[in-house]
């Protein structure tokens, strides 16, 4: 048991290490039978794992190392007692972003690589001692600035899996097992585990089956492997010697046709001469209606003529002609040049990047006006984290052609990127999102569900499609798992279209349980937002005699609710990005309270909004909108995004290079949101949205107070350079006194030693003074008489 144990321990690692995004854990470990000790006991080694970063309890790889430990350090200010993860992020996201770290809640699972952290009251704050022993135990010096990337060959670079690894592939090992005989994925499970001696997922040998070439299935029977080429393949459809449609009885002509020379290919029923022709011979399945002449040699080297034909009179091929329709570059107007050519690198560029490189010269609300323009005329594709990407140069006959292998069936967006995205990615199309852009493109593609991002090829009906295949499913109990995995279609849909045209109940809780859950609405109508872990205690309580480890999302859906991002929310939405911005459109105000705090999909969803002016923060864990704000300031000086952009200009125009606080703001005279009435924290949290830099350091009574600058990170011995290069030579009373009046910033003297070390300034013990050269110091000792 212990041998099985660590092998599906390290299938998890595996996985992890294979997809490079987020894993469910549970979901993945639900396929093998394990009480729930060890289960928990796998996902605790996992996740403690040192590649491997946890948030929400999903579980992403990531290298964690002394270097990523180091630069991470270098952007928290330990003289504080704690560190706020979340303000670090707000602070420094970019930076964060740039090391491969997504969220605070990953900022927590690194420093827990290297020592056992306190439970705080507040999830996201970290004390400052613990980081300090975690650099330690990392062996990274506590002056983490003179830490070097020249260091990196001292920590040599983990290729490969995380774990060990054998002689054999996981593919290889899978591959090793098949014969011409059929086997069922139980044999070549056992087999190849064998061979590969470690786990492997189930799902793993399904997928590489279907995307083998010479491989074919039959149900229960398992898979096979035919000896049969692609010239062997041409070779039998040449003799057929006819045009004909590809369809089921197009196939069954052929096979009867050949029906000897298929047997001597090793080719034994129509169905497995269908899978070949679709998997080996692609290109003539690209139209189901189309009629393809077996005998014309176009088809031989694998390119099929393809004519596209615009239907004047349709609506979407007008919206497609205008989408991407592009102007003459003459006649593009400044600003769009300008976007252009800051976003050359074809690389994704946030708004708020963008508005931070052109803020000088235009309004946010000119750039983004121009941005929906030119997605509108084609040039640039956009996210829904206001993220935009110019447009690689490819033109419909490309669409076309990549997606001609999908006829008369329902898929999603995303299963058509992961078959296709080869392909794709070869015409600069690099996610599922930008697929989606361009589907308009595909003639005989529509979208019949934008909350699942569905797509039906030739008018194929959803209902109709789901219960064929549903009829010929062997495996019933099996059947959402497959539809999702082989088009993408959730289960939700699946269930509910089995259910009502079939009245068959697939998976969850029994019909019983479910009349329960119904009569349980009441319960949960006191409020409509909950964390994932909050709903289901609540449900527990009401319910200990359900398996909350059963529930799923159609149970959800009975009581009135969707999960999503550790969310759960009304079932009316289709996402939480969609629920939270309707929730923050409807709020005057709106505070992050209870299990809510440090939920990573509400942090990101008030960090976008933030950063657009939509929404402030004027105290830990609240936030105002600014269509509040411009009431209330209506009758005196309304303050709207424009207002608050303007004074980020003006304070960048007054400050120029120098660092600064709000305390330094208010004594330069920049006080044109005291109106408002908030305290100075509110200034610092609209700081924190820009592109300013921050470091947070210690104020009066021990708050905090963050120390900004625009062009770079800013430091405490970068502070005490501005305030002695004036003057010459300083005390270090007389700095401390200066950092407190004209900051207000409190430090002792030894932290004050401490910076000035690590900067060119020059420290005399003796006298207790801080001096910008030499020259300042023998000037000094000649006027005093000091030697």
């Amino acid at each position: 048991m212990a041998d099985n144990t660590e092998r599906i321990e390290f299938a998890l690692r595996q996985e992890i290490e294979r997809t490079r995004g987020y894993v469910n854990p549970r979901k993945f470990l639900s396929v093998y039978d394990l009480d729930v000790q060890t289960r928990e006991s796998i996902l605790t080694k996992v996740s403690m794992s040192k590649n491997v970063v946890s948030a929400s309890g999903m579980l992403r790889y990531l290298k964690v190392d002394k270097e990523l430990l180091a630069q991470l350090v270098r952007l928290m200010d330990l003289d504080q007692d704690m560190v706020d993860l979340s303000s670090l992020f707000d602070a420094n996201g970019p930076e964060l972003e740039r090391l491969g770290i997504q969220n605070s809640q990953e900022v927590r699972s690194i420093l827990e690589k290297y020592v056992r952290l306190t439970p705080t009251a507040i999830t996201t704050k970290v004390r400052s001692s613990e980081i300090i022993e975690a650099m330690n135990n990392a062996g990274v010096d506590e002056d983490v600035d003179h830490f070097s990337q020249s260091n990196e060959d001292k920590h040599e670079e983990v290729k490969g899996p995380i774990e060990e690894t054998t002689s054999l592939t996981m593919d290889e090992a899978i591959m090793d097992c098949l014969t011409n005989d059929y086997k069922s994925i139980e044999k070549i499970l056992k087999e190849s585990m064998s061979k590969y001696n470690n786990p492997i997922h189930p799902a793993s040998i399904v997928k590489l089956m279907d995307n083998t070439e010479c491989v074919v299935r039959k149900m229960p029977d398992g898979y096979r492997i035919v000896n049969i080429t692609r010239d062997d393949l041409i070779v039998l459809l040449k003799e057929a010697g006819m045009k004909i449609g590809f369809n089921q009885s197009a196939i069954a002509v052929i096979f009867n046709a050949v029906n000897k020379d298929c047997f001597e290919k090793d080719v034994r029923s129509q169905d497995e001469l269908n899978q070949l022709i679709t998997k080996i011979l692609p290109e003539l399945t690209n139209n189901i209606s189309s009629r393809v002449d077996l005998s014309n040699p176009l088809i031989y080297d694998g390119s099929v003529e393809r004519k596209i034909h615009f239907v004047t009179d349709n609506d979407k091929t007008k919206q497609t002609t205008k989408r991407f329709a592009k102007l003459d570059e003459a006649d593009y107007p400044v600003i769009r040049k300008k976007l252009i050519d800051l976003m050359s690198s074809y690389e994704p560029m946030s708004f708020s990047v963008i508005r931070s490189r052109l803020i000088l010269e235009y309004s946010p609300q000119e750039m983004r006006d121009e941005l929906e323009s030119m997605y509108a005329d084609g040039l640039v594709f956009k996210k829904n984290d206001n993220t935009y990407r110019l447009h690689p140069t490819f033109s419909k006959e490309d669409i076309q052609g990549i997606l001609s292998r999908f006829s008369s069936c329902i898929i999603s967006v995303s299963r058509i990127y992961a078959e296709t995205f080869i392909d794709l990615k070869k015409v600069g199309i690099v996610s599922p999102s930008e697929l989606k852009e361009v589907m308009v493109l595909c003639d005989n593609a529509r979208t019949i569900d934008e909350r699942y991002n569905l797509i039906s090829f030739d008018d194929r009906d959803p209902v109709d499609f789901i219960m064929e295949c549903y009829e010929k499913e062997a495996d019933k109990g099996a059947f959402a798992a497959r539809m999702l995995r082989e088009y993408g279609i959730p289960n939700e849909i699946i269930y509910s279209t089995v259910k009502e045209n079939k009245g068959d109940v697939l998976f969850g809780v029994t019909s019983s349980d479910r009349k329960g859950l119904v009569d349980l609405r009441p319960s949960f109508q006191d409020k409509e937002l909950y964390s994932k872990d909050e709903f289901m205690s609540k449900l527990s309580k009401l319910r200990p005699d359900l398996d909350m480890m059963r529930i799923n999302s159609h149970d959800l859906s009975l009581l009135g609710f969707k999960e999503s991002d550790g969310l759960v929310f009304p079932q009316s939405y289709s996402n939480a990005d969609e629920y939270l911005k309707s929730l923050l459109k409807e709020l005057d105000r709106f505070n992050v309270e209870g299990a809510l705090i440090g939920n990573s999909k509400i942090e990101s969803t008030l960090r976008k909004e933030r950063r657009e002016f939509h929404w402030l923060k004027y105290d830990e864990n609240k936030y105002i909108s600014i269509r509040t704000i411009e009431r209330i300031t209506s009758d005196s000086q309304p303050i709207n995004e424009d207002t608050i952009s303007d004074y980020i200009k003006k304070i960048h125009v007054v400050v120029g290079d120098e660092l600064f606080t709000t305390k330094n703001l208010r004594l330069r005279g920049l006080t044109d949101l005291d109106i408002l009435g908030f305290e100075d924290k509110f200034i610092e949290y609209l700081l924190e949205t820009t592109e300013v830099r921050n470091q947070e350091l210690k104020g009066e009574n021990g708050e905090s107070v963050r120390l900004f600058a625009f062009n770079k990170k800013p430091t405490l011995g970068d502070l005490i350079i501005q305030i002695v290069q004036p003057e010459g030579l300083m005390d270090l009373s007389d700095i401390k006194d200066e950092l407190f009046r004209r900051y207000g910033i409190f430090v002792p003297e030894s932290s004050i030693i401490r910076s000035v070390r690590k900067t060119t300034l020059k420290y005399e013990d003796s006298i207790e003074k801080v001096y910008v050269s030499k020259e300042d110091m023998r000037r000094y000792a000649n006027d005093s008489g000091y030697n």
